[in-house]
């Protein structure tokens, strides 16, 4: 009797590892909780084939549903980091072959679904010649991921990202207050250049987890 040899298989998994992330990031949520994301998701688009693209609608958009955009999931993200404590997983992903690798996929998950949330707003802006508002979009969906997983690797807990995210969301993308508006709702936030500081901060962020993820593996 001979046995096939076992080999390193690496075609494809990284692809896969990224897919089962999202799964267990979105495993669990009610069947409502899909149904507002899809409208949050449409409702751009469904606004721009029945009205055209009309800078006069935008504004709704951008003051409300895009901030709603950025705090829907928020619950999603903040099991980041810390799922692996929470459900008694750290010595098993530690003691696998890629432990920094599960760490971005996790990462990863997040980011894509920020951006399926807001891509109905993405191609509003788009269709409506607002270029500049790429970069709130891309502070957004990069920011709340990057603190979900810093905040949650290095307290364990999903309590510190959903307290200081919740209050950032709230000063900022809903009021307006514009030194804290990392998706760029406001004007005045982009002129200022306050999402590129976002960018910046969630590569930072993002740093700090892998350096976290690190010191564990040690």
């Amino acid at each position: 009797m001979s046995l096939t040899p076992v080999t390193d298989r690496k075609a494809g998994g990284f692809g896969r590892l990224v897919a089962a992330e999202v799964r267990l990031a979105l495993r669990g949520q009610p069947w409502w909780w899909y149904v507002i994301a899809v409208m949050l998701a449409g409702a751009p688009v469904v606004t721009l084939v029945t009205t055209g693209p009309a800078e006069n609608s935008l504004t709704p958009f951008r003051r409300v549903v895009l901030p709603l955009t950025f705090v829907w999931p928020i619950f999603v993200w903040s099991a980041m980091g810390a799922r692996t404590v929470t459900h008694r997983l750290t010595a098993l992903v530690l003691a696998s072959k890629y432990p920094i690798r599960q760490l971005i996929a996790e990462w990863i998950a997040g980011v894509l679904v920020a951006i399926s949330l807001s891509s109905g707003v993405l191609i509003l802006f788009l269709a409506t010649g607002q270029i500049g508002t790429l970069i709130g979009f891309a502070s957004g969906v990069l920011f709340a991921p990057s603190l979900a997983i810093a905040a949650g690797i290095w307290t364990r807990s999903s309590t510190l990202f959903e307290i200081l995210y919740l209050v950032l969301w709230y000063i900022g993308p809903l009021n307006g207050g514009v030194v804290v508006d990392f998706v760029g709702s406001t004007t005045q936030s982009i002129e200022m250049g306050v999402p590129f500081v976002f960018v910046a901060l969630s590569i930072v962020l993002l740093g700090m987890a892998i350096i976290r993820r690190k010191r564990e593996v040690a």
